[in-house]
């Protein structure tokens, strides 16, 4: 009985599942042969390059746009199978796509995440009020209720249709890009919250995001699309040590360094810059030079010297040396004088 217990309930799963799109009477499958599971109180991020499917993905598993081919089963039940309502009250979805509708408040949006639970006429009960405050409060935007949605930003228009999603109550909640035309304090909110409602709250979210740095951080896995067909899905660590995010996005002038944990660009030093005699530099000095094209070392026949002290920074040549210098001041002189020896 406790093994039972301790067993996740399945929010989600897809079974060979195709998705793409018609145009002019022509199919284009950009996934095929997907076996995915959500599990409750998930928080999944899903991430891969422009073009190879996340928001297609998004909108058949949320019903919105038809499959290829194979199955979307929410708590078991083919999606196909269940009817609008009940579809509503299962599973929500958040779209990147601005509403043609401007002249409506917050309130009014947020209120449309109940209409499955309102009578005939939609009146709107205390519990359904309580529901409308608390998800407007939940994505920060209380004192906003009697906004025009024309009057907002498209950050706090996003929150409003986060809020409408968290109102109706269903405990898988689907978002393409949350976070897209948001500044980085809000991206990092946005993401806390979804991943906080997932731990506080036990609702699935599923999250295509361009954030990667949050997404393996907050994710308890990284679905991985990848642009040639397929999906990997594991834990961040996992995604990491096997260097997936390279394989994936990495090119010619980009690569993901998996001992620091962020993408990095690929490039040469092109000058030596020599430390000056018991001279240690901290390393995000040395980031900065490297970042330019100086490699710093301790051998002779460099650019030039350079060093630190309490008053600055000191850079030598054979003819001159100049003290008390900031670091962009530093940086400045080192570029000139790689102008000088071109």
């Amino acid at each position: 009985m406790l093994k039972d217990s301790l067993n996740p309930k399945s929010m989600l799963h897809t079974q060979e599942l195709s998705i793409g799109y018609t145009y002019r009477g022509r199919e284009s499958v950009l996934q095929s042969g997907l076996n995915l599971k959500l599990f409750e109180s998930d928080f999944v991020c899903l991430i891969g390059p422009n073009g190879c499917g996340k928001s297609t993905l998004i909108r058949t598993l949320g019903g919105l746009q038809k499959s290829m081919s194979g199955d979307v089963f929410i708590e078991d039940e083919k999606l196909t199978s269940l009817g609008y309502s009940s579809r509503s009250q299962l599973i929500n979805t958040v779209l990147t796509d601005r509403s043609a509708v401007d002249h409506i408040t917050v309130e009014e949006v947020v209120a449309l995440g109940r209409y499955t639970y309102t009578n005939w006429i939609g009146s709107l009960s205390e519990p359904d009020r309580s529901y409308i405050s608390n998800s407007i409060h939940e994505v920060g935007l209380s004192g906003f209720e009697d906004r025009m949605l024309s009057t907002l930003s498209d950050g706090e228009r996003q929150r409003v249709f986060i809020a409408k999603a968290l109102a109706s109550d269903a405990p898988l909640l689907l978002l393409d890009e949350p976070t897209a035309h948001l500044d980085i304090s809000n991206r990092v909110e946005i993401l806390t919250l979804l991943r906080n409602l997932s731990i506080i709250s036990g609702h699935t979210c599923l999250v295509s995001t361009h954030d990667l740095d949050m997404a393996l951080q907050l994710a308890d896995e990284i679905w991985l699309m990848l642009p040639d067909h397929g999906m990997i899905c594991c834990t961040p660590e996992e995604i990491v040590q096997q260097d997936y995010l390279d394989k994936v996005f990495g090119n010619k002038t980009l690569f993901f360094n998996s001992e620091s944990g962020n993408f990095a660009l690929r490039g040469k030093s092109t000058h030596k810059i020599q430390l000056k005699e018991s001279t240690s530099i901290p390393k995000y000095a040395v980031r900065t030079f490297e970042r330019l094209g100086f490699s710093v070392s301790q051998k002779a026949g460099a650019l030039a010297r350079i060093g630190v002290d309490n008053e600055g920074w000191i850079i030598s040549t054979g003819l001159i040396e100049i003290k008390h210098l900031t670091l962009s001041e530093a940086c400045r002189i080192l570029k000139k004088l790689t102008l000088r020896v071109k």
